[in-house]
């Protein structure tokens, strides 16, 4: 993976689709990992190469319980001891290690998305309640960035990396108002159609 990859703000569909097998292998060696699925925006537009996207999303089905991964924050895998302590604690140790060890994944940009054993979907990260809550915003932050910078969505495909992070910038400081303040953990969203959700996904 080359760094220039790395450092571009809106990378295209073709920089990801090459990765895809890498990160497929990486995420499933996790504990815990059953199945990977990339959905959302390199789902929808994956027949066209240049379309622009923030990040991937993936899903990644896992044998743990919705409880033991939302029990997780940033705040516990920072403080993370043996597992002996994890246990006294009330933590389940695989859900600690699950992951910590997913978001060291981080060089990939991935939104990180899992589902439990109980068909539960949940977020790293905060999240709006529902899939047409969160498009909506979504919506709405993709317009504001495209007045800010002069450059429509549509068009981003053609426009330099500068223009793509000055896009992105203006993006996230509109979703900044929904979502600061919030702490990094794991987050249940109110979507219960898995099986739909999984149909509009790939596996890998």
């Amino acid at each position: 993976m080359s760094e220039s990859w790395y450092k571009k703000s809106m990378p295209k569909i073709k920089d990801f689709a090459p990765l895809l097998p890498e990160i497929a292998k990486a995420l499933k060696q996790l504990d815990g990992v059953q199945k990977v699925y990339v959905w959302g925006s390199f789902a929808e537009h994956r027949t066209k190469p240049e379309y622009r996207i923030k990040d991937l999303d993936v899903i990644i089905g896992t044998t743990l319980c919705a409880e033991d991964l939302i029990s997780i924050n940033d705040e516990v895998l920072k403080s993370a001891g043996s597992v002996e302590a994890l246990e006294e604690e009330g933590f389940h140790p695989l859900a600690v290690k699950f992951s910590r060890d997913l978001n060291q994944l981080d060089r990939y940009r991935l939104d990180k998305w899992a589902v439990s054993k109980e068909n539960r979907l949940l977020h790293w990260g905060p999240i709006f309640n529902t899939k047409e809550e969160a498009d909506a915003i979504n919506k709405d932050a993709e317009e504001y960035a495209n007045e800010k910078t002069g450059t429509p969505r549509q068009k981003l495909h053609r426009a330099s990396d500068k223009s793509c992070k000055n896009w992105y910038n203006s993006y996230r400081h509109f979703m900044g108002y929904y979502l600061n303040n919030m702490p990094s953990g794991w987050y249940q969203s109110e979507d219960a159609d898995i099986p739909n959700i999984l149909l509009s996904s790939v596996e890998i």
